[in-house]
């Protein structure tokens, strides 16, 4: 009985997690999951066919790094009431409790290991579609455009070495960041609106803030809880845009205002060219599932598009950055 009451606090605590959280949302349909645990550990109670506490981490492990791309620490494993509780961190922050059935089939409402892996080849499979090479056509003023996730790991990235090449040839290209999903949470949400409408409203110190972001804002709220985030990300961010002369009243009555229909429409843009990664490049158009994202990589690639281009284009510009590759999938 004991077990029970404690299993019971877990699934609670679980299910309340999953309703803030974007990790296990992205993947989770709340209102089945457990039922399918329950019902699926019923059925599967522990045999010599089922899995050691051990590999039941590193199952969990392995569903982190093969589908979301994200190394987790498993803190723990314990067996509750005829399933194993595994509880993970990432970034030194604790992420909560995912659930494993004893038998190795079900992970944190998932399917099943098959339907993952079958997902994770599905994933590869689009991703080597997009690796075909393609063509760009040429522009007097070629367009470039970065979509991403402003809390994704290789996004921000991006954005950094995007925003420096912007510094280089900002002023003989357009280029705009666009932000389509918010799966690491309300957080993430926010800051989207609030690049969206700095970008708006201040052009020409959105590319300091970028930067600026990735160095501080980030690394600060990143790994917070959700709630914690929320009123991290929103202050780090006003004194962000106070220290380099952005009115952060105009921004953030912007986002009341204005941010819902900016994400909206971000979002249908992305829709529109079927992208499904953070960070993606798209120039005069065309996504290339293969640019290099160093500031030299993006200056190189913008530069290709022009008809002619101009001698801003022959600036050397750093060819290395924090995370070139890796993606987060919307």
């Amino acid at each position: 009985m004991e077990d029970g009451n404690v299993f019971e606090k877990e699934e609670k605590a679980f299910i309340s997690k999953m309703k803030k959280n974007p990790w296990m949302t992205a993947t989770i349909i709340v209102g089945v999951i457990c039922i399918i645990l329950i019902i699926l550990v019923m059925r599967s109670p522990a045999t010599a066919s089922g899995v050691s506490s051990t590999n039941a981490g590193k199952i969990v492990a392995n569903l982190y790094k093969t589908v979301y791309s994200i190394d987790i620490t498993v803190e723990s494993v314990k067996e509750i009431s005829g399933m194993y509780a595994v509880n993970v961190s990432y970034q030194g922050q604790n992420k909560g409790v995912t659930f494993i059935s004893l038998d190795g089939k079900l992970v944190g409402g998932m399917e099943s290991i098959a339907e993952i892996e079958a997902y994770s080849k599905q994933q590869q499979g689009s991703q080597t579609q997009q690796q075909t090479p393609v063509e760009i056509p040429k522009t007097a003023k070629p367009n470039s455009e970065l979509y991403i996730f402003s809390y994704c790991p290789a996004g921000t990235a991006a954005l950094y070495s995007f925003a420096q090449t912007a510094k280089a040839i900002g002023n003989v290209a357009d280029m705009q960041v666009k932000f389509f999903s918010n799966m690491h949470g309300e957080h993430e949400k926010q800051q989207n609106m609030m690049q969206e409408c700095i970008q708006n409203l201040s052009k020409d110190k959105f590319w300091d803030y970028a930067i600026k972001y990735v160095e501080t804002v980030y690394p600060a709220c990143g790994g917070l809880t959700p709630a914690a985030a929320i009123d991290c990300n929103k202050n780090q961010s006003i004194t962000l845009m106070k220290s380099l002369g952005i009115n952060s009243d105009n921004i953030l009555n912007c986002v009341t205002q204005k941010g819902a229909g900016f994400y909206e429409q971000e979002q249908s843009d992305a829709n529109a060219l079927a992208l499904q990664y953070s960070p993606s490049v798209v120039v005069n158009g065309v996504y290339d599932g293969q640019a290099d994202r160093t500031p030299e990589g993006l200056k190189t690639l913008i530069c290709s598009a022009f008809t002619t281009a101009p001698s801003q284009c022959s600036q050397q510009l750093q060819t290395t950055s924090t995370a070139s590759t890796g993606s987060c999938g919307a």
